[in-house]
């Protein structure tokens, strides 16, 4: 089963390690610790840089709903289908907050 992380959660604590890094350079003076650090704030940087051009999409759940009865000629239960659609997209989105 795919696991679905939160994009925003994800960027705070990247940002989060990000400021660790700065302070860290700011409170050591020595060239190799200050590289260290540096080079990790780097790569924080990076990470987030990488996903931040990640998009989420929005999905037109009746759009898809008419398209996927059309194609199974379930025209009469359009109904049901959006009703168990909704149930497990809701039921989703709370699993992925922790509910």
């Amino acid at each position: 089963m795919k696991q679905y992380i939160d994009k925003s959660e994800l960027l705070e604590e990247l940002k989060r390690c990000e400021k660790i890094c700065e302070d860290y350079m700011l409170s050591h003076k020595d060239v190799v610790s200050q590289g260290i650090a540096n080079a990790k704030r780097a790569m924080c940087q990076h990470i987030i840089k990488i996903i931040n051009t990640l998009e989420t999409k929005e999905v037109d759940l009746e759009k898809e709903i008419k398209r996927f009865t059309m194609s199974k000629e379930l025209y009469e239960s359009d109904s049901v289908i959006k009703a168990v659609a909704e149930h497990f997209y809701e039921l989703g989105m709370q699993k992925s907050k922790g509910e």
